[in-house]
């Protein structure tokens, strides 16, 4: 099962059981700070994802799909996707409502 969701105030993405996203190709993009990066590996987005590195999956277009992680030590375990919107290599779009996105530009070393 495949849930598209909107995290609170963290961007849109998918709650999956395991299957992973349809749709998105295995093609690299490239990031300020960070050059290109290849599906499978991890990126911080750029200084972006500031916790954890997310594990970039693929893109459809301009939408880029990372893989945030699971919750394994769970009977049922959930798997955790984010969707960001890339439009050039230093601004980057997140759906944060379903009426609303919020762009993020790159300025002085920084997401703002």
């Amino acid at each position: 099962m495949i849930q598209p969701v909107i995290f609170r105030n963290q961007g849109s993405g998918y709650i999956t059981d395991g299957e992973q996203p349809e749709g998105y190709r295995a093609l690299p993009f490239e990031i300020v700070n960070e050059g290109t990066v290849c599906p499978g590996e991890k990126t911080t987005l750029g200084g972006f994802f500031n916790v954890n590195p997310a594990t970039y999956v693929g893109r459809n277009d301009k939408t880029l799909l990372f893989y945030l992680g699971s919750d394994e030590g769970k009977l049922f375990p959930k798997h955790y996707y984010q969707i960001v919107y890339l439009s050039t290599k230093t601004r980057i779009v997140l759906q944060l409502r379903h009426s609303g996105l919020r762009d993020y530009n790159y300025i002085k070393g920084k997401w703002k």
